[in-house]
């Protein structure tokens, strides 16, 4: 994990020496997740997601950029009459999206308002509960790494700050399998992503 933080950052310095269009930023904002196969639905989990954005300029209308976010994710079902327990699932993860965006929208300040993304995400886990428990032998089961795919849009407000939506589906399975203790076989993570982003 450290080592791909590592190589990530030095791509990002590499890109900044060669490309005069190298921008850097900050990210903070709010995720809505669930866990398809938990019995439960609806985005009701809510989490912090933040860190840090690079990118640059591959075309006129073009950008790839990199980023490095601690993401909180999981799954929650409050109790009801039909189903007086609770339930909770809370998984934090080290993110790393790469992404390409389409520019358009181009402001009088010489700057494009609507960037369009897609991209590919690793996460890396690093802590998980269920309902608050952190010895629970099903805790053992979850995958430490997560592969994601994610689309959205970002609206620049100016030329430094923006206002970002975003969806992100799991690739891979949550828990390991088959033959754990809960049944695998469709646990899958969704999330959206509203974050505040500033860019220098």
């Amino acid at each position: 994990m450290y080592k791909i933080i590592f190589i990530s950052l030095i791509m990002c310095f590499a890109l900044n020496i060669e490309a005069q269009t190298f921008k850097a930023g900050g990210i903070i904002g709010l995720n809505a997740s669930q866990i398809r196969g938990d019995d439960s639905a609806g985005f009701n989990k809510l989490g912090i997601v933040g860190g840090l954005k690079a990118a640059v300029d591959v075309g006129t209308k073009l950008e790839a950029s990199i980023e490095i976010l601690y993401s909180q994710r999981g799954s929650y079902q409050q109790a009801t009459n039909n189903n007086p327990d609770e339930f909770r699932i809370n998984t934090d993860y080290i993110s790393i999206p790469l992404i390409i965006s389409y520019k358009d929208w181009l402001a009088d300040d010489d700057y494009y308002r609507l960037h369009f993304h897609t991209g590919l995400s690793y996460g890396r886990l690093i802590n998980a509960t269920i309902n608050k428990e952190k010895n629970s032998p099903i805790l053992e089961e979850f995958v430490e790494n997560d592969f994601s795919g994610l689309f959205g849009a970002t609206y620049y407000l100016n030329p430094n700050l923006a206002l970002t939506a975003r969806y992100t589906r799991s690739i891979n399975k949550l828990f390991e399998g088959p033959g754990t203790s809960i049944n695998s076989n469709s646990y899958l993570g969704f999330f959206l992503t509203f974050h505040v982003l500033y860019m220098i």
